[in-house]
């Protein structure tokens, strides 16, 4: 598999996860299968199904999560390193709406 294709992976299993705003809040929350989850831990846990490089595969779906969002939060924190705040941090700035928008332009950025 390629890094996009891991990459898109990730976006879209995370998306699913957090899709129904029942599932989704700010803050980390919960790591149970039915908790609700920040964006962040969403992504780690499907990392995690996944069996990648947790740091490459995090920092490489932040990359095309800023790729869409120019002015997000996650601009404002050092971009060469791995911080899942910063993924926290932008989900904590934004409604579900758009945290889901965003998500759908990265993986149609990585198609």
């Amino acid at each position: 598999m390629t890094r996009n294709e891991v990459t898109r992976m990730v976006l879209e299993g995370a998306r699913e996860r957090i899709s129904d705003p029942v599932r989704w809040t700010h803050g980390y929350a919960g790591e149970g299968p039915e908790d609700p989850v920040c964006a962040a831990l969403a992504i780690s846990q499907i990392v995690k199904l996944l069996r990648v490089d947790r740091v490459k595969c995090v920092k490489q779906v932040k990359d095309a999560l800023l790729r869409v969002l120019p002015r997000s939060p996650l601009r404002r924190h050092d971009e060469k390193t791995f911080r899942t705040r910063s993924i926290i941090r932008w989900n904590d700035s934004a409604t579900h709406a758009e945290v889901i928008a965003a998500f759908d332009r990265a993986i149609a950025s990585l198609k």
